[in-house]
């Protein structure tokens, strides 16, 4: 029996930092974002740039990754992910970094036994100066309007059904040593739970 465990939360809310601190604590992490980069970086990105009147690399990733849902499915990230961790993952517990809906929750609770969601919580401003300094391309001169547009685009994903469906939920927004420290607190809950 596999126990999947996955977070859930806007942009640069402190997700990596759950899927580290799984990682340090011996957990398989299995990040959906690299599963659909991976297939990302397989397209012809000018070809792409003209189809969805782009030039920003991370606008485009995201508007790709609009494209591929409405072509296959609102669940299709996490299907891949899920075929990924089938076929490649050999662990009792797997952390998925990066549900963003009820249906990709609903692909992953048809397919393993127990899954459970951890919401991470952080304000617009702190999220914004995370990604200002998380040195990701494309994001040093993020503004609040880039932020607001990728909110609203997860949000068009079905990001705030997920989030109101999280079984625990954990604020971001004091030091690094709380945060973990409630990190710790959650996945000793899931387990006895579990």
């Amino acid at each position: 029996m596999v126990t999947i465990i996955t977070s859930v939360g806007y942009p640069a809310a402190g997700k990596s930092v759950v899927a580290d601190w799984m990682e340090r604590s011996g957990i398989t992490v299995v990040s959906m974002g690299d599963q659909l980069r991976s297939r990302f970086e397989k397209q012809d990105k000018e070809k792409l740039k003209q189809e969805l009147e782009t030039s920003n690399t991370s606008s485009l990733l995201g508007k790709w990754a609009t494209q591929q849902r409405n072509i296959h499915g609102s669940d299709v990230v996490a299907k891949w992910t899920a075929e990924h961790i089938e076929n490649n993952v050999d662990a009792d517990t797997v952390f998925v970094d990066g549900l963003r809906s009820n249906e990709e929750l609903s692909r992953f609770q048809e397919r393993f036994e127990s899954v459970y969601v951890i919401l991470v919580e952080a304000s617009r401003e702190t999220r914004l100066e995370r990604i200002r300094n998380r040195g990701r391309e494309g994001e040093s001169d993020f503004t609040i309007q880039d932020l607001e547009e990728r909110d609203s685009r997860e949000e068009g994903w079905g990001l705030v059904n997920v989030i109101e469906d999280a079984d625990y939920k954990i604020e971001n927004e004091s030091s690094m040593e709380h945060f973990k420290n409630r990190i710790s607190q959650v996945f000793n809950d899931i387990k006895n739970e579990d």
